[in-house]
């Protein structure tokens, strides 16, 4: 009894599915340019508030439906996809459904900008609450505690970001690599940085040596020496508990009780 009605559910829902248009390609452009002026203004309200008839927070009333019905933006997010499910590696890549787009934006990102000398590297997040989201990650010492986290290699002067990628790109595509590889990374512990920098930084010219900034979590003597071994400077804070750093240039300071009392 319950195999029929699912089985009468599923004809109900392909014949609705049916009926609708064929998805244009200049609706996809629409779509992309209502994600894009979301993105320029983002904030934590729901996306469906911007077809809202009423005015919400900072949001105005009934701005999207010029563009777009709220029903055929849904439903285009929901049936629009770059990859091909057939693929074998659909099965064992999370990032299997994006990896198309993002190898594409790690193409158009450094197009026509020429790296500069000093470059920073950190982890950003995207939030998304979206339990279908298959490559979102909890982080709680995060603004964010839920999203997307992702390497972000930007130029230390104008915060251009040459390369960004998702952390679980990075983390499928090497595993793939092993399994048809069947080698070990050399670069273990800053090995993300180690991949970002050298797929962003462009051939070195004469004796100038681009320089890394990377923060305390990243700022290692490891990655200092693999990054001098490529010809590249490393500066950044660093935790004083990081393998190979020297405990002897560590000063502990020492607080005088007296001036405590002092001071309240």
């Amino acid at each position: 009894m319950a195999w029929n009605t699912w089985e009468a559910n599923e004809r109900v829902v392909l014949h609705r599915e049916a009926k609708k248009p064929d998805i244009q390609p200049h609706e996809v452009l629409h779509v992309l340019g209502l994600l894009m002026a979301r993105m320029l203004n983002p904030h934590r309200r729901r996306f469906r508030d911007h077809w809202g008839s009423t005015v919400k927070g900072t949001i105005p009333r009934d701005t999207f439906s010029y563009f777009m019905a709220r029903n055929r933006f849904e439903h285009i997010m929901a049936n629009l996809h770059f990859t091909n499910n057939a693929d074998v590696r659909a099965a064992t890549d999370r990032a299997w459904k994006i990896r198309s787009v993002v190898e594409t934006l790690q193409h158009t990102f450094p197009a026509g900008y020429k790296t500069p000398p000093v470059i920073s590297f950190d982890e950003g997040i995207l939030p998304s609450k979206n339990r279908n989201n298959p490559i979102r990650q909890y982080m709680k010492a995060k603004p964010h505690k839920w999203g997307t986290n992702l390497f972000l290699t930007c130029c230390a002067t104008t915060a251009y970001c040459v390369r960004q990628v998702s952390t679980w790109v990075l983390r499928d595509s090497y595993i793939f690599w092993l399994k048809t590889q069947q080698s070990v990374d050399p670069n273990t512990g800053p090995a993300a940085a180690i991949r970002n920098l050298e797929s962003s930084l462009s051939e070195q010219q004469g004796d100038v040596y681009p320089l890394v900034v990377t923060d305390r979590f990243y700022t290692s003597v490891q990655l200092a020496y693999q990054l001098l071994s490529r010809n590249i400077y490393s500066i950044g804070t660093i935790m004083g508990d990081k393998v190979g750093y020297p405990q002897e240039t560590v000063e502990k300071i020492v607080i005088d009780p007296n001036e405590l009392l002092m001071d309240s």
